[in-house]
């Protein structure tokens, strides 16, 4: 974990700053590569996340805003448009990215992740071993012979549950080209208001997944 508080906002309306740029300003150390973001402020804010690839925009996704407790526990997401099996016919893969919402992982912890092919054949994968990391990250085709059940090549669509709380990411990759992103649909594990139209209080949050490039906080 590491950790920046800037307090010198000079009553910006928008900041916006490539994450690379900062990482010497935070306090900590982090392995390279996929980490969640969480930002606090004591006014309402929100945010967007942007990837980049050798300075071409790739994809972007805006963050999910919780003015409420998360709550520790079972989370459950779901991701309505996912591709496997069609990398070698269509170049297309998608990557995952699933992250904690909780400080630490739970000894038990555990992920169950269901796909459904056009057909409804029904395909699943339990991971029990979750280890310490707060964010798991692959390539859906790299899992696939962990999956029992046989899917025909194509889009799915992918629920994910857990003993855990957790929100999710999903990336759409052409040919190793960044193409699309998108924030999954959180079902369980949150209470509060997410997304609302009410956001209140001075502990307000965005947490934007997969962050690589860049970020952009709004007022």
């Amino acid at each position: 974990m590491a950790v920046l508080k800037r307090t010198g906002m000079d009553n910006p309306v928008i900041w916006s700053f490539v994450l690379d740029d900062m990482i010497s300003n935070f306090s900590g150390s982090l392995v390279p590569g996929a980490c969640s973001l969480k930002v606090e402020s004591n006014y309402r804010i929100d945010g967007f996340s942007s990837f980049n690839i050798a300075g071409t925009f790739g994809a972007g996704a805006e963050a999910r805003y919780y003015s409420g407790k998360v709550k520790e526990g079972a989370g459950s997401l779901f991701f309505p448009y996912v591709l496997q099996g069609v990398e070698d016919t269509t170049g297309f893969t998608t990557g995952i990215a699933i992250s904690s919402l909780e400080d630490e992982i739970p000894a038990d912890a555990y992920c169950k992740l269901t796909l459904t092919d056009s057909a409804g054949n029904v395909s699943i994968y339990e991971r029990t071993s979750m280890g310490k990391g707060l964010v798991w990250t692959f390539v859906l085709d790299s899992q696939m012979s962990n999956f029992a059940g046989t899917l025909l090549p194509g889009p799915c669509q992918l629920k994910v549950e857990s003993n855990f709380a957790i929100d999710g990411f999903l990336f759409i990759n052409v040919a190793g080209t960044l193409g699309y992103g998108s924030l999954a649909t959180i079902q369980e594990g949150v209470t509060g208001d997410i997304n609302a139209d009410d956001k209140i209080g001075l502990e307000e949050a965005i947490h934007a997944l997969k962050v690589v490039s860049g970020v952009s906080v709004s007022k």
